[in-house]
């Protein structure tokens, strides 16, 4: 296959890896500052946050809880927009994959929360004294509410194809095989060091949930798509680019 239909692949790619960086610096940037509101000489990295925990503890809940919180109302945001623009171009596909990473960046948390305590929506749990077993069942719930968003988000990415003559299985392997695995190992890679292994596992971990979306699209088994995606974005290429360095130079 020549570089031009592969094209549709590097695109997702560097949307996925660039969309997914951006979402973890605004929700570490939500901690830092409400931290910094609340004068706790806060210092940002680029997966976590440092702080002076001598905060009252509502204030070090309100810490935790704003990465999420922000997490969700950008994804929300994102996503939304992404799907009232009404024409298909790589901006609305961008859109929507920050927007997917980013309500993943609240939901994922509250999957992880019963066997990841000190994480964000741990430290909330504990500090209502939310019993393990309650945090189990919203785990299982938002789990099969997960499947089905991302089953949903399949119906947005029908717009796009590879290569004039459409090819579902080369098509859907550049959308969703390529950009999923790619970005679970890129950054997991630009993630070192960590200071905790709870740090990992959403990057490891939430990227599979986009399999839900793969699963989906291939049920839909559309027969066309009407935006040929032939050329390789160079603002794309750019804004790829200061994202892992800004990601970096947060080590």
């Amino acid at each position: 296959m020549s570089l031009l239909h592969k094209s549709l692949a590097i695109n997702s790619v560097l949307m996925l890896l660039s969309a997914s960086i951006i979402g973890t610096v605004l929700h570490e940037l939500a901690h830092y500052i409400v931290s910094a509101h609340f004068g706790l000489s806060p210092t940002m990295h680029h997966n976590y946050v440092n702080l002076v925990l001598d905060g009252t503890p509502r204030q070090q809940i309100l810490v935790a809880a704003a990465g999420p919180v922000f997490s969700l109302l950008l994804g929300v945001l994102a996503a939304g927009f992404a799907i009232w623009l009404p024409r298909p171009s790589l901006a609305k596909l961008f859109l929507l994959w920050l927007g997917m990473d980013s309500i993943l960046g609240f939901l994922g948390y509250l999957l992880i929360a019963p066997i990841a305590r000190e994480g964000d929506t741990g430290l909330v749990f504990a500090y209502f004294r939310v019993p393990l077993y309650a945090a189990i069942i919203l785990a299982v719930v938002v789990f099969v509410g997960c499947q089905r968003l991302y089953g949903w988000f399949a119906t947005q990415f029908v717009y796009y194809k590879n290569a004039p003559v459409f090819d579902l299985a080369a098509t859907q392997k550049q959308l969703f095989l390529y950009p999923i695995l790619s970005v679970i190992v890129l950054l997991t890679l630009l993630s070192f060091p960590i200071i905790t292994w709870v740090s990992l596992l959403p990057t490891i971990f939430l990227p599979m949930t986009y399999f839900s979306t793969w699963g989906a699209y291939r049920r839909l088994a559309p027969t066309n798509a009407p935006m040929v995606v032939d050329e390789i974005s160079l603002p794309l290429v750019a804004l790829t680019v200061a994202s892992v360095a800004l990601f970096r130079y947060l080590v």
